[in-house]
């Protein structure tokens, strides 16, 4: 920009730096599994976001005249040394320079370095400070500061969290149990369940049908047969419903609570046609899901390229011969399945009820709440001491092994609330009071995800322990 007077005693410098403004991306290579209908499209991005993103400076470098003010020769070096940002203005005795008084730095990731930058002195603080405090007195001294408030904000609204590391036993959500219509009814638990905020997990259960409604074999939202034709499928149902929470986090990039929903499927019928759809419709939202690639070997466990959406499915070996083992070497894994549960006996120590542990496709654990309490939800009685040593003992396994753990389904709610809200009497401890008490120790213990049909009543307890 230039040098500008402000006040008799003062000067101003400021340079505009930008480097890729339009935050333009690299293209990766084009889709080389040929029995895709996204073959020969490129759907990805050869750098992620934070190796692309735009950066934009504005160093803004005032100094106190002590009688006349000089530009030196190295004003035209580009540097990015204190030292030479300092060279910009020289005075005579070089003893009241205050040097740079601020820079701001925006982008989209994490290149946000100098906010509000330390003033810095070249000799005596007495008299730099003295004829500061003067120039603040000033009438037109706010003019500085209005005119550096955009900046500020720019700053401030581009300022991102840092992700946190995806792996096990770092958060506690709550997973939305069910969260479809069954039959013409409850058509707004996706709604109630956003409502609840993210992160949180959503469960979608999902049949093999002829859609009465198009007449054609489908993915439905069901929780069995026969279809009626109201069920809905997950593409708009799902995907779309969540499009403008997925998009905005992909614009905003700010990766602290990265994957904001896990998916998580309960497949009700594993037809070959039924996991290739799935399949298919994956991988169309490919750009939305935490991935990994899939490497020569499944024992091991290659890093999540994490993403808005983490889906998690079955433990079932049909599931995995599509997901896995069909995904060519090199290329990305886009759902991720359960370890083997033995449940003989749901009160077996925990390296017999899940003795493998993750590997590079199998990386959560899905328990029924039978494992806690055998005798089941109606029948738990009192919360007990023991209980809560074995459900810790279960969580803590999990996590050595390197598995999230998810426990189904915890409710407590009265015969009318069952009725109204389709819920069904086997997950209900028969009290708010029961289930809170399971609520608040399976927080505690760590367990990644908690199931229940009572999304805001949960969600309310866990923000409470934030």
């Amino acid at each position: 920009m230039g040098d500008f007077p402000s006040v008799n005693r003062l000067a101003c410098h400021s340079a505009p730096e930008a480097f890729n403004l339009t935050n333009a991306g690299q293209f990766g290579q084009p889709n080389n599994n040929f029995g895709s209908s996204s073959a020969g499209k490129v759907t990805s991005l050869l750098a992620t976001r934070a190796s692309c993103s735009s950066r934009f400076a504005w160093p803004f470098e005032l100094a106190l005249k002590h009688g006349t003010i000089h530009r030196s020769s190295s004003r035209r070096t580009r540097s990015s040394s204190p030292s030479s940002l300092l060279a910009a203005f020289a005075l005579p005795t070089r003893r009241s320079v205050l040097g740079s008084l601020g820079a701001t730095k925006v982008g989209f990731q994490r290149e946000f370095l100098l906010l509000g930058a330390p003033i810095l002195f070249t000799s005596a603080f007495h008299e730099p400070l003295v004829r500061a405090r003067s120039f603040l007195m000033r009438s037109r001294s706010p003019l500085i500061l209005v005119l550096l408030i955009p900046f500020l904000l720019w700053t401030a609204r581009a300022s991102k969290s840092p992700p946190v590391p995806l792996r096990p036993g770092t958060r506690v959500l709550l997973d939305a149990h069910n969260c479809y219509p069954y039959f013409e009814w409850w058509s707004d638990r996706i709604d109630r369940a956003l409502s609840a905020g993210t992160p949180l997990a959503i469960e979608q259960d999902l049949l093999w049908a002829r859609n009465p409604r198009t007449g054609k074999m489908a993915s439905l939202l069901s929780h069995g047969a026969p279809a009626t034709g109201a069920e809905p499928e997950m593409r708009e149902y799902f995907f779309e419903r969540v499009r403008p929470i997925v998009e905005n986090a992909l614009r905003d990039g700010n990766r602290g609570d990265w994957p904001l929903i896990t998916l998580n499927l309960d497949l009700k019928s594993e037809e070959p046609e039924h996991l290739a759809a799935i399949w298919q419709l994956l991988f169309e939202y490919q750009d939305w899901l935490t991935t990994a690639s899939r490497s020569n070997t499944i024992e091991r466990m290659e890093p999540l390229d994490v993403r808005p959406i983490l889906v998690l499915t079955g433990e079932s070996d049909a599931q995995k011969a599509v997901f896995y083992d069909q995904v060519a070497e090199g290329s990305r894994l886009v759902v991720f399945g359960a370890v083997r549960t033995n449940t003989n006996d749901p009160s077996a120590p925990p390296q017999v009820l899940a003795a493998n542990p993750a590997d590079n496709y199998h990386r959560w654990w899905n328990n029924s709440w039978r494992v806690v309490e055998p005798a089941g939800q109606p029948n738990a009685g009192d919360w007990t001491p023991e209980k809560d040593a074995r459900l810790n003992q279960l969580v803590r396994y999990a996590h050595a092994h390197y598995l999230w753990i998810r426990f189904y389904t915890l409710d407590g709610a009265t015969k009318a609330e069952l009725s109204c809200n389709g819920w069904f009497s086997s997950y209900n401890f028969g009290s708010k009071d029961a289930v809170q008490k399971r609520w608040e120790a399976a927080a505690k213990a760590g367990a990644d995800y908690i199931a229940t049909d009572q999304y805001e009543v949960l969600e309310t307890i866990l923000k409470a322990r934030k």
